[in-house]
């Protein structure tokens, strides 16, 4: 797992030596996955819109569950709305 963690973000040992920021930058730029509140933005609707369609379970794009906050599929929203996203903005909070 190690070694494709550090593959991903590249290099060997990619977050030592870094501040918080550096580290939350190169997360947050190779993300594939957004949150409510950002999924929210791309589709032109609201918050509670999106978070209640996730809690119903027909949400039209690939999503997960990671202990109270939902990660949405980046590239699902843009097959979705045909328009690429830029992949440098951070990644929303719910």
């Amino acid at each position: 797992m190690l070694d494709h963690l550090q593959a991903y973000y590249g290099g060997s040992r990619p977050f030592r030596n870094r501040t918080a920021e550096e580290c939350m930058t190169t997360m947050t730029s190779t993300s594939k996955f957004v949150g409510i509140e950002e999924a929210a933005k791309m589709l032109g609707v609201s918050y509670s819109t999106v978070w209640e369609s996730l809690r119903r379970g027909d949400f039209p794009v690939a999503h997960v569950r990671i202990g109270t906050k939902w990660r949405i599929s980046r590239p699902g929203l843009e097959a979705l709305t045909g328009e690429p996203t830029d992949a440098t903005s951070p990644i929303a909070t719910n």
